[in-house]
């Protein structure tokens, strides 16, 4: 009877890390790929990556930088016009982007945006992922891992 009870607790907590870890390996996740500037640069492409965001409704997101070395001179995405609406905002050296889905179409891989910046000096400086949202299609907020949520240059 013993060995039944601790066979049946072992399970128990098996199921219970699968299921945890499961849900660990697909909370969405949004970062910032290492990138290196050249001394003469002019225009800094920054990709931003989004992963696990298939049923997603709204994603939003803040990334601060130095506006004295900076400036954002385009969005580009990997996504179509068609089913998302991308609104922009930038005060106080924040760039707020919030990402609305229109269509029905599933994600199929890792989604971009690209952040183009005009370099206006050659100085060290920094893009921080400040903070990350996803709403779900029920409008349930899910939480983001940040990765590499720092990147100097």
């Amino acid at each position: 009877m013993l060995k039944n009870l601790k066979t049946i607790l072992i399970l128990g907590l098996f199921f219970c890390l699968t299921v945890i870890l499961t849900g660990c390996l697909n909370q969405p996740q949004v970062f910032l790929p290492s990138q290196t500037l050249n001394s003469d640069a002019k225009i800094l492409v920054q990709p931003v990556l989004f992963k696990n965001i298939a049923n997603f409704s709204t994603l939003s997101l803040k990334i601060g930088f130095d506006s004295t070395v900076l400036e954002l001179a385009r969005i580009d995405s990997s996504l179509k016009p068609q089913d998302f609406i991308l609104t922009k905002e930038i005060s106080d050296n924040v760039i707020s982007l919030a990402l609305v889905r229109e269509g029905e179409n599933e994600l199929a891989g890792p989604e971009i945006l690209e952040l183009k910046f005009k370099v206006k000096k050659t100085e060290n400086t920094k893009l921080i992922l400040k903070e990350a949202e996803v709403t779900d299609n029920q409008d349930k907020l899910i939480p983001v891992k940040l990765k590499n949520a720092e990147i100097e240059f």
